[in-house]
């Protein structure tokens, strides 16, 4: 990952391609159709035609979609640049994606020089599941059961026309190239995806691709420059890593570093092969812009699963390719964009261009982004969580489709609670995990991202934290005074703590446990001049303010887990705007230790039976005003363990065995009663 010195640079880069993203939003709306609720094609179509281009919207859409997305993420109130955005997508879905579900929906797939195609329908597809992700976020009206069944029906006649050819041709039976394969594989996927489906690929399918990977990665070797496409090479490669092959990631690597040998210094690629195009249609260039999307997306992969081999390679191509964008920008009177930079044409801006680099650049955005929080968890103790959707082939897509891929919730036995009820796996679903997992974005709600726990020591503050972190999927960060003091102990206080919280104003989708830092915030007394405060004291003047910032960011989840009691922290602390709960933890009541133990033992029926009587006799004891020891889920996890291990059954052996794990020496009669 990037090292610190180089943090400026990449801080400076995400900066002026966030003020690309906007200008390229701004671009591609200049080509909305509002009577129509579609994209015209390029500068030159006439202004009034009623044809619907569906390549041209469905990518527009697309990249519409992922624009919104990331000024949503951006902006704290709408901007009228987004609430335009966002009306034109409005129509579109209501005009355009609502005509495929009429009698004449076919038709809406094709245009005047367009046949129906595996190209096409890829980018419709991914235009429906982008929308149909953003509903809920942006308020799109649109009739959502209507367009997953057209949807659904789309993707299985591709699916057919895939297999059939081991792969993409924009006719059936013509030739195929994996770019066309590539957007036909994309958009099933997200369609599939969707319902929590993966599609199977047939291994003839994926031997053909490997097949002709290693084709072109051998004409680069020999040095055959008629015969090597990189452009075709990147697609592949991208087809390839949607199967799961042995090989895959080492063949990526190999391609990727062929494809970008062949990248001259402004950016661009050479022209690539012509896309076949069978009858009366144009051949089709390939931008140098797909190319660089295609990496992008490798990239993507790459951080998601945690393989960095080509990472660098691939950042250093990006930015060329960024430089590219940069340089092919055209302002004209009515339109603004860009245009293919193999197309011979001149004079013409492409609304398919400029929606492909929209969506080149929020994606080029979202890997420096994720490529930033990996540089700041790098500093800390981190632990990554679990996917749940490992089978997902397409990381880049993740942020766009979030809003159709609900995550798990929290489950009442997955937690230790130590209410009898349950109540607390509750609240927290309730009011942390459900907001979230609703919000397009994934982003924590203003009144559900600052917790702080109290209470005795082995009451599981860290367990619940991590807990939260698991269930969204989410980095789990923990902070612990050493972090504090790495900077010459107190004196270096302010230092470090400027350097963590800059840190963590830079992360998202993360979960950060302050953990045993109650001595920070201590209760400082009332009236003391400035000669007479401590050092605790202008350490919590500190402290209060960043943790206030962090809060009204909304970006992670803070947690304050403290064995303090509640009155020993400063009244600063606690008063509304700093933490959104304070929650405190005592030990499982009685129903909350059973409800443990079942789970726990729950392949030992026996077991669970006397561990439930030992239990609740010992509960009895209690209230009658016995001097016995708490059971905290420590001791029940090793009383499970006892149990297990010496196959107890016994009422007597088993309360001898808690007693003794809770430290407390028998009475005479009770040890009468045990032998």
């Amino acid at each position: 990952m990037l090292s610190d010195e180089h943090a400026g640079e990449l801080d400076a880069q995400l900066r002026l391609v966030k003020t690309w993203i906007r200008k390229a939003g701004e671009a591609l709306c200049t080509f909305f159709i509002a009577d129509t609720g579609a994209f015209l094609r390029n500068s030159s179509t006439v202004k009034n035609d009623t044809e619907l281009h569906p390549t041209s919207t469905a990518r527009s859409i697309v990249a519409l979609c992922d624009y919104l997305r990331f000024i949503s993420e951006e902006e704290a109130r709408p901007s009228a640049q987004f609430n335009a955005a966002r009306t034109y997508l409005s129509i579109t879905t209501k005009k355009f994606l609502s005509s495929l579900m009429t009698p004449k929906g076919k038709k809406a797939r094709t245009s005047r020089t367009n046949d129906q195609n595996l190209f096409t329908d890829g980018y419709l597809l991914l235009a429906i599941a982008s929308s149909l992700a953003a509903r809920d976020g942006l308020n799109l009206q649109m009739d959502s059961d209507g367009l997953k069944t057209v949807a659904r029906a789309i993707a299985r006649e591709n699916v057919s026309q895939i297999r059939r050819q081991k792969g993409g041709a924009f006719e059936d039976g013509g030739a195929v190239h994996d770019f066309i394969t590539l957007a036909a594989v994309r958009g099933v996927d997200a369609i599939y995806g969707i319902d929590g489906q993966e599609v199977k690929w047939r291994d003839d399918f994926q031997v053909r691709v490997r097949e002709d990977l290693l084709k072109q990665l051998a004409y680069h070797a020999a040095g055959i420059s008629s015969r090597f496409d990189p452009a075709e090479l990147a697609f592949t490669t991208g087809v390839l890593n949607r199967f799961q092959l042995q090989d895959s990631q080492q063949l990526s690597d190999s391609a990727i570093k062929a494809i970008i040998t062949t990248q001259a210094n402004d950016g661009a690629w050479p022209t690539a092969r012509l896309v076949e195009y069978e009858g009366k249609r144009p051949m089709l260039h390939v931008a140098s812009y797909e190319v660089a999307l295609v990496l992008v997306q490798l990239l993507s992969r790459q951080f998601a699963r945690r393989q960095f081999g080509s990472c660098d390679l691939i950042l250093v191509s990006l930015a060329k390719a960024f430089g590219l964008v940069r340089a092919y920008f055209e302002q004209g009177d009515s339109y603004s964009g860009w245009t293919n930079d193999h197309a011979r044409r001149t004079g013409v801006i492409e609304s398919w261009a400029t929606a492909m680099v929209l969506t080149f650049l929020v994606q080029y955005h979202d890997v420096l982004q994720t490529l930033q929080q990996g540089r700041v968890l790098a500093k800390y103790e981190v632990a990554y969580p679990e996917r749940s959707d490992t089978f997902w082939p397409w990381p880049d897509l993740t942020a766009s489709l979030r809003g159709s891929r609900r995550g798990s919730l929290l489950i009442s036995e997955s937690m230790s609670d130590p209410t009898a009820d349950g109540c607390l796996t509750t609240a927290l679903n309730q009011f942390v995990i459900e907001p979230i997992q609703r919000n397009w974005i994934r982003r924590p709600q203003t009144s559900g991202s600052a917790i702080l726990l109290y209470g005795d020591p082995g009451t599981r503050k860290t367990s619940l934290a991590k807990q939260v972190a698991a269930t969204l999927e989410w980095p789990f960060l923990t902070l612990s005074p050493p972090d504090f003091l790495k900077r010459g102990g107190l004196e270096g206080f302010e230092v470090s703590a400027a350097e963590i919280f800059d840190d963590l104003f830079r992360l998202r989708r993360a979960v950060v446990l302050l953990d045993e830092c109650e001595d920070f915030f201590k209760k400082r007394e009332e009236k003391q001049n400035l000669e007479s405060r401590t050092i605790g004291a202008f350490i919590t003047a500190g402290m209060l303010p960043r943790l206030q910032s962090l809060h009204q960011k909304y970006w992670v989840i803070t947690i304050l887990a403290t064995n303090s009691a509640l009155e020993t922290l400063d009244d600063a602390v606690v008063r509304p705007g700093r933490f959104d709960f304070l929650q405190p933890l005592l030990q499982p009541e009685l129903e909350a230790q059973v409800r443990y133990i079942k789970r726990v033992l729950k392949e030992n029926t026996a077991a669970c039976a006397t561990a439930e009587k030992v239990l609740r006799n010992y509960s009895l004891r209690v209230a009658k005003g016995s001097r016995h020891g708490i059971i905290s889920f420590a001791v029940l996890d090793q009383f499970a363990d006892r149990l297990r291990e010496t196959r107890l059954t016994g009422i007597k052996a088993a309360a001898r065995t808690l007693e003794q794990l809770l430290a407390r020496r028998p009475s005479l009669i009770e040890k009468l009663e045990w032998d």
